[in-house]
Formats: structure tokens, C-alpha cells, sequence
């Protein structure tokens, strides 16, 4: 005689890949929709890689927006993972400040940086976190280019990209990798350079064109504005002027002027970051108050 199969009790027996009722009520519970405002400026996130996507957002009154329960669920893996590593920083005495605002200069950029915190040297280090998958082996572009972007506008010395995959057991073994910025002069300059370029863009209303590197499915494959720039010209993206080559070559030496003028300036806006630092923190660390100070009084000499 054959053993029976073991039914787990209480429970109702079915078609166990059949999805229930319910189960489809708390998977739509997840999801989010609604309208976002116009944003008025670039975001770190994005300010250093698409000139054009920017300049539309820039001049977005309203969008419809949704968010379907799975990448609801990505984004708060991804909230989780950088949480754990605030804390883990915190009870060490080494966080300084997580999701520190951007500050307001000009190019107009918003956004939040990640994790403000002191190394194992005591220096001063900003933080961007990244979840995914598998490790990757070279830094993602749009990744990098947020981090550098943080880097350049706020002046800062050094900065890492940190990824950390979802994939982890209990007693598994953490990965993580990570991937040191490029300050260099030459890194820094890019980077201002294609930052001033989309603000004059912008300040003008003359819309970029689509980056020549850039493809359908690839840089642009996730773009809010994809069908309207690679099919058919929306109304909206339709009723901006297109930037022509002469208009591009008379906004690109002006954003070669402005950036080498920011690039001068990177110390005085690491005096500017710092003090942002300060107020948010308040009093409620001496030792991280004190590193600060050290670090202003420093740059403030210059």
C-alpha cells in the first residue's frame, strides 16, 4: 500500500500556481498610482546622464504615475538594504547623516545622497547604495554618474558606489562590492560640463536631442518619454523647440566656461555641504560635530 501524501491542516487544497482571490487583493493593495508635480530642475539621479530627459521633466507640469506591486516591492528591498547599513554605521559612531539633501546652487539639482559617513580613516566619505542581483563587475554608468554628480556639486573629496545583492540567506554569505569614484580634475570637469550643459538647456527652452550613444532598448529603455522621442512625437514632446547643431555648439562652450568656473569653486561648495551637514546634525554628536569642524576649518583656509 502507498503512503498518502501529508496534507498540511486547516488549510483549503488547490491548484497550488492558481492565484486566489485574495491573493490578488494584496498584490493590488501594493500598487501605486498617482500624479507627480513638475519638477523644475534636474535630479542627482539623473542630471549627469540624459540632457534631454531632463529638460522634459524640467518642463513637466503634471504626469501620471504608477508603480506596479513588484517594483514596489524591489524599491523597499533596496530602502531595507541602505537602512541596515545606516544602522550598522550609526552604532559605530561613523554615520554622519543618511539622505542628505543636495545643495541648493546653481545648477539646480534635487536629490538626496545616500549615506554621509567617516571611513576607517576618519575621513570624511559619501555613499551611494545599490541593490541588485548578481555583482556586477563594473559599475553601471547611470550609476556612477549619480554619485559623481553628488561628488561635483557638493564638493565632496571621496565617494563609493556600494551594491549589495537581494539574493542572501540567513546563514549565507553577504555580497556586497564596491567601487571608489574618480575626483580626479578631469572626472570632476565632465561631469560639470554635461551638468551645465542640460541647466542652459533648460534656462533657454531649447530641448536637447537624444544622445548619440544612447539607443532604444538600452540607455532609454526605462525612460518615461521613450515611445514619444524613438516613435511618434507626443503633443508634448512635440511642442519643444528641438536644439539645432548650431544652438548645441553655442551651449556647449558656454557650459565649458561654467564648469571650469564650478570646478574652481569645488572647495568653497564642500564649505557649503559641510555647514548643510552641521545644522542637520545639531548637537546631538560631539564626535561627529568635531570631525566636521576640522574639516571646515581646513577648507576655509583656502
Amino acid at each position: 500500500m502507498s503512503p498518502q501524501k501529508q496534507v498540511t491542516p486547516h488549510i483549503r487544497v488547490g491548484d497550488p500556481f492558481a492565484i486566489s482571490t485574495q491573493e490578488k487583493y494584496i498584490a493590488e493593495a501594493m500598487r501605486r498610482t498617482g500624479e507627480a508635480g513638475a519638477r523644475g530642475h534636474m535630479y542627482g539621479s539623473a542630471a549627469a546622464f540624459c540632457p534631454r530627459a531632463n529638460y522634459l521633466y524640467a518642463h513637466l507640469t503634471t504626469i501620471s504615475t504608477e508603480t506596479t506591486p513588484e517594483s514596489v516591492l524591489y524599491m523597499k528591498i533596496g530602502d531595507g538594504i541602505e537602512s541596515a547599513i545606516a544602522e550598522g554605521l550609526a552604532a559605530k559612531g561613523k554615520l554622519l547623516f543618511s539622505n542628505l539633501r543636495v545643495p541648493e546652487t546653481r545648477p539646480s539639482i534635487g536629490g538626496k545622497i545616500d549615506l554621509v559617513y567617516l571611513d576607517e580613516d576618519e575621513k570624511l566619505v559619501i555613499g551611494e547604495v545599490k541593490s541588485c542581483g548578481r555583482l556586477p563587475t563594473q559599475p553601471k554608468f547611470s550609476h556612477m554618474q549619480q554619485l559623481l554628480t553628488y561628488l561635483a556639486i557638493g564638493g565632496y573629496k571621496r565617494g563609493y558606489l556600494i551594491y549589495i545583492s537581494r539574493n542572501v540567506q540567513a546563514r549565507g554569505r553577504l555580497a556586497i562590492k564596491i567601487f571608489e569614484a574618480d575626483v580626479s580634475e578631469k572626472s570632476m570637469f565632465r561631469i560639470l560640463k554635461k551638468i551645465c550643459f542640460t541647466q542652459l538647456a533648460i534656462d533657454a527652452k531649447i530641448m536637447p536631442g537624444i544622445p548619440a550613444d544612447f539607443s532604444k532598448d538600452g540607455e532609454c529603455g526605462y525612460c518615461t518619454f521613450k515611445s514619444e522621442c524613438w516613435e511618434e512625437a507626443g503633443e508634448f514632446v512635440g511642442s519643444h523647440v528641438q536644439m539645432s547643431s548650431t544652438q548645441r555648439s553655442e551651449i556647449l562652450e558656454q557650459a565649458d566656461a561654467w564648469a571650469k568656473e564650478l570646478l574652481e569653486s569645488r572647495p568653497k561648495r564642500y564649505v557649503l555641504s559641510l555647514r548643510i551637514l552641521m545644522h542637520e546634525i545639531g548637537s546631538s554628536s560631539k564626535t561627529q560635530l568635531t570631525a566636521l569642524i576640522k574639516e571646515l576649518e581646513q577648507y576655509e583656509a583656502l
